[in-house]
């Protein structure tokens, strides 16, 4: 039986001070764009480094893709402002978040070496 969820990795930007509410963000998330993965979501927190956002990493869909290309996966951008309204960015961003996510592996919180880690986001 062939799967029908195509992985994907959602980025949800969002300034510092919602960020005590990221469980309500995933699930505002969910439930705007009728998406119900179930547990077959793997999230990665990324706190602010030298701006005033935090980011949220979503691959969808990781546990029926355990292995997905990170040059070729569909990458989905989204500012968040006051939890509930998400808005696409440019198509430009998606190329740039797309090599700052690089060192967040695929579905697991492990992560490139250290030697291979920038710890600047955007």
């Amino acid at each position: 039986m062939e799967s029908t969820a195509e992985p994907k990795r959602v980025v949800l930007r969002f300034c510092v001070d919602y960020a005590m509410e990221e469980e309500a963000i995933i699930n505002d998330f969910f439930t705007k764009f009728g998406l119900d993965p179930g547990d077959d979501y793997y999230y990665h927190y990324v706190p602010p480094h030298t701006s005033m956002y935090v980011h949220i990493l979503l691959d969808m869909y990781c546990k029926t893709n355990p292995e997905a290309d990170l040059d070729t996966v569909t990458y989905e951008i989204f500012k968040v402002k006051k939890n509930t309204s998400f808005h696409f960015l440019p198509r430009g961003d998606i190329d740039y978040a797309r090599e700052r996510c690089r060192d967040y592996l695929w579905g697991s919180e492990l992560r490139r070496s250290v030697e291979d880690y920038d710890d600047s986001f955007w």
